[in-house]
């Protein structure tokens, strides 16, 4: 227990001199014994009258003090119409003519625009017609693909009627003879006519010969014969090669996807090198994606140093009797094309063409132009093959 006695009071003079205080409107001093303001204690006394200090007008006198926003408005930088933000007339005028121009010059940019442009959220959503696809391309297939179906034959297994449908496909959708295959191919393939394939006896006499390990791949559609693929394998060096001979696909059903699911159906661990030899980009492009590494890290190099071997020892008599050609092959060739065979088949590149640009539009493209009588060459090495 502690005893009022013992704890420390002020004097009555201190007491006293604190009450005069308070009632005169001096500030108080608490500190018992202090006779006057320190120096620290008078620079905050003054900060604090300068703080309460409003700033008076020239001409108010004793009127109330200008509140914030009145003393930015009455500044010389606001302006009569828009008093909410700090610029000049002139500014504020530019503005006014800005967004009176605006739907002005929005109206003359929609006209401006191509049939069938619509801008960013509303482009589903237009009246327009949809943009239209390059002319000399067909239009995109709008087909439903409920079921689609792919079958394997191996050369002792395929049948005539297999054949036949094979050879129809192909006469069907390849395309049409140049300007010069009357010259090489014969009077029967003049200029405009559709490349054809007969009979299937010759399909198999050309593309499936006698001695080949070959392998037919097709794919139906809802029952209905939507594409095939022909390959023939031989060794090289040790190593095994598989070709395309031949990759077809239906109009109706192109862009679908189903040209990747046919070369897919190839794949095997057996075959360390895989090759093409088309006019169309599409098939080189699907053909590095598949097999190799993708189209984007095509070895130009090893193509050099292997395509002359590889084509020299096919069973496919015009590969073996091909023509390589390009800058690749001879830096004296300035034809245009970089990497390329000639086999002197001699086909309207009007669709083709057409492909090749749009493939440049999208990517690089490193086997150079189209000429004709010759085809684009791509070799690849299998992803999972041990004998790089």
């Amino acid at each position: 227990m502690v005893l009022a006695s013992h704890l420390p009071s002020e004097s009555a003079s201190s007491a006293s001199l604190r009450m005069m205080s308070t009632l005169m409107g001096e500030e108080p001093r608490w500190r018992a014994g202090a006779t006057e303001l320190s120096e620290k204690d008078k620079v905050r006394k003054e900060s604090k009258s300068v703080k309460r200090q409003r700033p008076a007008t020239e001409d108010s006198g004793d009127e109330k003090p200008l509140s914030k926003r009145e003393r930015k408005d009455s500044s010389t930088n606001s302006c009569s119409h828009c008093k909410a933000y700090r610029h000049t007339q002139e500014t504020c005028n530019s503005r006014r003519e800005q967004n009176a121009r605006r739907p002005r010059d929005q109206q003359q940019k929609q006209q401006q625009q191509p049939p069938g442009h619509s801008h960013g959220k509303f482009r589903g959503f237009s009246n327009q017609s949809p943009i239209k696809r390059p002319p000399g391309r067909p239009p995109r297939s709008t087909i439903k693909m409920t079921n689609r179906f792919y079958e394997a034959f191996e050369q002792a297994e395929l049948s005539d009627s297999i054949l036949q449908a094979a050879a129809d496909l192909f006469s069907s959708n390849y395309g049409i003879w140049g300007a010069k295959a009357a010259e090489t191919v014969g009077t029967w393939a003049e200029k405009g006519n559709p490349v054809r394939i007969h009979t299937g006896k010759w399909l198999k006499s050309r593309y499936l010969p006698a001695g080949s390990r070959s392998t037919y791949v097709r794919v139906t559609v809802d029952g209905k014969l939507a594409g095939h693929v022909i390959c023939s394998r031989w060794s090289y060096k040790n190593q095994n090669i598989c070709w395309i001979t031949q990759l077809v696909v239906s109009r109706e059903f192109r862009e679908r996807k189903l040209a990747y699911g046919l070369l897919d159906m190839l794949k095997s661990d057996e075959d360390d090198i895989y090759g093409v030899a088309s006019s169309h980009a599409a098939a080189c492009i699907t053909l590095a994606n598949v097999f190799g590494n993708g189209f984007k890290y095509l070895d130009l190099d090893y193509i050099r140093d292997n395509a002359s071997g590889i084509l020299a020892s096919s069973p496919i008599e015009y590969l073996r009797t091909a023509k390589l050609s390009g800058s690749l092959f001879s830096e004296l060739d300035n034809s245009g094309l970089i990497c390329g065979v000639d086999t002197n088949f001699f086909v309207d590149h009007t669709e083709p063409l057409q492909a090749l640009k749009e493939v440049r539009r999208f990517r690089e493209w490193p086997l150079g132009d189209l000429i004709d009588g010759c085809e684009f060459l791509v070799i690849v090495q299998a992803k999972n093959s041990t004998n790089k």
